[in-house]
């Protein structure tokens, strides 16, 4: 998923950003997770976040609505 969005074609840090993201959801690297559960979605936007951000921006309230309101439960 993260090289869809954030491709080395785009100069992205790729390789970076899928070690940051599964240490934020807590699998092995190229391990397959299911996205439309909370428990593991919510760490993968939160990862993706930071990574856009360098920060987290967002309070876990705000990813939960955002993942609620895309049927993710």
């Amino acid at each position: 998923m993260v090289r869809r969005w954030a491709p080395p074609s785009d100069g992205n840090p790729t390789e970076d950003c899928i070690s940051l993201v599964v240490k934020y959801v807590g699998i092995g690297r190229g391990e397959a997770f299911d996205v439309t559960d909370m428990r593991f979605a919510l760490p993968m936007v939160e990862g993706m976040i930071f990574v856009e951000n360098g920060r987290q921006t967002y309070d876990d309230t705000i990813a939960v609505n955002g993942l609620s309101l895309a049927g993710i439960s």
